[in-house]
């Protein structure tokens, strides 16, 4: 190849300008590819003649390409999504009617489609059942992880009973039974206390699907065809069926199956003090029932383990994907959640001491 003209891929010096990709393709002694320019392909061939020849039948010798998904890798981090109707946390309920916030502090890079996340919820027009005794208060605040309002948004369902009834205590099925509401509280001489008085029904909350209520599956429901007996439902096909047997309680536990396939399965057990329902005719004590997931797997069979402290059940202390992927807790003397760690970063929190101990600082 001769002339000045870089057009042909060359100079004076007979070198590459910088913006041309140097290919080069050998076939046995005489023909040789000398440059690609950017842009639409021009292959000039020095064999004897300028000569324009079909290359896909040859065999070449190249330097490999790799290819990046830079919208996906880049991009994807970068990306702001838009403003929408939930940007302060706020969510409206178009089940219940009522208005929450849901923050979400902690997101784990995994693989695993499951929700491998730790967040806060709360209901500011949710019924106060903070018990009006000195000790129960005590001991409430270290089972309040994240002070009085905000509660940690884990898989669970949750439930207050009267502590003498079997579905409190376990002596009663609380799920192959069939029934989730416990007895009428028996007034001698006087027509009975209904439990409508005193309880507020089951709530389920799992991350990313939200919070529903938990009512008896009607006949005729679709349920999954995988010969399990199924109990209970929610309004958005949440299914409900039932463990024998809780890892660290009496009586049975709970299963729930989501509509894309995936089963969390509830089946630890925490408890705190809430205030009794009393009447003139009646005082009756009530405990709040949290039955918390200690796995989740989806239909693929990628799973999420959390893993809670003996001693203090509420503690989650860790949530581990199928992949290595992990969420650690840790909590300080007051009982409060102090650092979440994932990936190597740390999200610390602090509590105002005045209020009862709010979350003031994150």
């Amino acid at each position: 190849m001769s002339g000045s003209d870089t057009a042909f891929g060359g100079n004076k010096d007979g070198l590459l300008p910088k913006r041309a990709c140097a290919v080069q393709f050998t076939l046995g002694a005489y023909m040789q590819i000398t440059s690609l320019r950017q842009g639409p392909a021009h292959i000039f061939l020095s064999f004897g003649v300028v000569a324009v020849l079909a290359f896909s039948s040859f065999s070449a010798t190249a330097q490999a390409t790799y290819y990046y998904d830079y919208p996906g890798t880049i991009n994807g981090k970068s990306k702001i999504e838009s403003l929408d109707d939930g940007l302060f946390g706020d969510e409206v309920s178009y089940i219940e009617g009522g208005v929450g916030f849901r923050v979400v502090d902690v997101v784990a890079n995994t693989s695993v489609k499951l929700p491998l996340q730790f967040g806060r919820t709360m209901d500011p027009f949710a019924d106060n059942l903070d018990s009006s005794d000195t000790q129960d208060r005590e001991a409430d605040k270290k089972i309040m992880i994240l002070g009085p309002r905000w509660k940690p948004d884990i898989p669970s369902i949750v439930g207050v009973y009267p502590t003498r009834d079997g579905l409190y205590t376990g002596a009663k099925p609380r799920c192959s039974g069939g029934t989730l509401s416990p007895l009428a509280i028996s007034i001698p001489s006087s027509p009975p206390i209904l439990p409508y008085n005193f309880w507020y029904g089951m709530t389920a909350n799992i991350p990313g699907h939200g919070k529903e209520k938990i009512w008896p599956l009607t006949p005729g429901s679709v349920v999954p065809s995988d010969n399990i007996t199924y109990k209970f439902s929610t309004v958005s096909n949440w299914r409900v069926s039932c463990l024998s047997s809780l890892k660290n309680g009496p009586g049975e536990g709970y299963v729930i199956a989501l509509p894309d396939g995936s089963r969390y399965f509830f089946d630890w057990l925490a408890l705190r003090n809430v205030s009794s329902f009393s009447t003139s005719l009646a005082t009756e004590a009530r405990k709040e029932m949290y039955f918390l997931a200690t796995k989740a797997i989806d239909k693929y069979g990628n799973s999420v383990i959390y893993e809670y402290d003996p001693v203090n059940p509420t503690h989650l202390t860790r949530m581990l994907a199928s992949d290595g992927a992990e969420i650690r807790l840790t909590y300080g003397a007051n009982g409060k959640l102090a650092e979440v760690v994932s990936g190597g970063r740390t999200w610390r929190y602090s509590y105002a001491t005045m209020g009862g101990g709010k979350i003031c600082n994150m």
